[in-house]
């Protein structure tokens, strides 16, 4: 697995204490974490500890990546005598981009979309049987909105395979409700987000049919579904 500058790492651990019971500490003051980067020594690296449920004793430690490189770490030592954790060590590559970017740059025109949440490639997450709706603003080689004036969109959502893409929900007929700021409304309803399969690897895809005929690729990237507390397999 790899990550990307502004990523949030948020690694799990257990502190214990002399005699061997995990107790809880979210001072960061109070934790050493060797950390080095392409092997040169990160200075005071600036994490966090949380405790993600109030009544358990797991704790998290917490550290946005600033750049790109290897990184490499070390055992979580505590202050107290006699304390321990049993984080002890790993490796977190950092990239420019990921696979998701790549892909999906490869089947973007220059006048790319900005998605107002998401960058082109960046994964989109839709809670199973919830409503849903993003924006979209299309930009042209320039970064001014197009004028859609004319344009309807169809919306996809499927399965990539080495030979073939397999839609699994599409909505057409979408139209931009102000054509002159570039900006593309897709809303999926909660009975629509329902039928998706929750966890598996998707795709969608935001497609232009402008007033003269042409077709343009306008959003490209995965997609995943996820359950909320309670919903069934």
């Amino acid at each position: 697995m790899s990550f990307r500058i502004g990523d949030t790492l948020r690694i799990p651990f257990a502190l214990f204490d002399a005699g061997g019971s995990q107790i809880v500490d979210t001072d960061p003051l109070n934790y050493t974490w060797p950390l080095s980067r392409d092997g040169v020594e990160v200075t005071a690296p600036a994490f966090d500890i949380e405790r993600p449920i109030a009544t358990d004793s797991d704790l998290l430690l917490v550290y946005v990546l600033p750049t790109t490189g290897d990184y490499t770490f070390g055992r979580l030592a505590h202050a107290t005598a006699g304390y321990r954790t049993d984080l002890r060590h790993g490796l977190i590559p950092v990239l420019a981009t990921t696979t998701d970017d790549l892909v999906a740059l490869l089947g973007t025109q220059p006048a790319a979309p900005s998605n107002t949440n998401f960058a082109i490639g960046d994964k989109l997450y839709v809670v199973r049987g919830d409503d849903w709706t993003q924006t979209f603003t299309i930009l042209d080689a320039v970064g001014d909105p197009v004028n859609l004036t004319g344009s309807t969109f169809i919306w996809r959502i499927g399965y990539r395979t080495a030979d073939s893409d397999i839609a699994i929900l599409e909505i057409g007929s979408i139209t931009a409700a102000a054509p002159l700021t570039g900006a593309v409304k897709v809303t999926m309803t909660d009975t629509q987000t329902v039928a998706l399969p929750p966890d598996a690897a998707l795709w969608y895809d935001l497609e232009e049919t402008t007033s003269g005929s042409l077709i343009r690729t306008r959003g490209i990237g995965s997609l995943s579904v996820v359950r909320d507390v309670g919903d069934l397999p």
